[in-house]
């Protein structure tokens, strides 16, 4: 049957419980449906049921909160949320493998292995401390690498000013190239494996002649004959 209520002035429903006694309107298995207006449940609305809980299919649908956050239900399927994320207590599992920047451009891209058993995590750090991008996982040994595409360069350090440390972490045997100088500074021994040591000045026909701690492209002068030939 149909229940009618005139036009004009405000209908209030109320069912009133004695303290500990629940109120329950029950529906059968039909849809029942609010066409205009808005409908208010002042205290928790629960929700049971075999099947989903579905809000409006068509045009709008959002869901707004009491201090105005809002989840936006868009038109192209979508769901907006605009305002901010505060805590995520499990896991955050992307199926769409992007994230996207405020023009739904690319912003950051994850390829997924199946079997994955290692990760890269990204730590911050207290005032002083040192950010870090570091490879972790079950793997003992894990190999971590950072590419470039094409024919571009790799930069590192390339805005800032600081130096650049290289293999620092086994008991400090490692390289600074500095920012200022370009030069690379080793605490170890430095072995090169090809034949030829490039300079970047005309070195021909020179000798390179310890200098102290330095070595330097030394030109030959005098008579470089044999005196003792007989």
């Amino acid at each position: 049957g149909t229940t009618t209520f005139g036009a004009g002035a405000g209908i209030t429903w109320t069912f009133d419980a004695s303290a500990g006694t629940d109120t329950t309107i029950a529906f059968g298995d039909n849809t029942q449906t609010y066409t205009t207006g808005t409908t208010t449940f002042t205290g928790d609305l629960v929700v049971q049921g075999t099947t989903g809980l579905t809000f409006n299919t068509g045009a709008g649908g959002d869901i707004t909160f009491a201090n105005g956050e809002k989840i936006d239900n868009d038109t192209d399927g979508t769901v907006a949320i605009t305002a901010p994320i505060t805590s995520v207590s499990g896991d955050l599992k992307l199926t769409g493998a992007d994230i996207l920047d405020t023009n739904g451009n690319e912003f950051l891209r994850f390829t997924a292995a199946a079997s994955a058993v290692d990760e890269v995590t990204i730590a911050n750090a207290a005032a002083n401390g040192v950010v870090t991008i570091a490879a972790t996982g079950d793997d003992v040994d894990i190999a971590l690498s950072i590419d470039s595409k094409g024919a571009d360069a790799l930069n590192l350090n390339g805005t800032a000013t600081g130096d650049v440390n290289i293999a620092g972490g086994s008991g400090g045997t490692g390289c600074t190239i500095a920012n200022a100088t370009g030069n690379l500074t080793c605490s170890g021994d430095v072995t090169i494996t090809g034949d030829d040591l490039y300079m970047g000045t005309n070195t021909a026909g020179m000798l390179l002649i310890a200098d102290g701690t330095n070595f330097n492209p030394t030109a030959m002068s005098g008579d470089g004959s044999n005196r003792y030939r007989g």
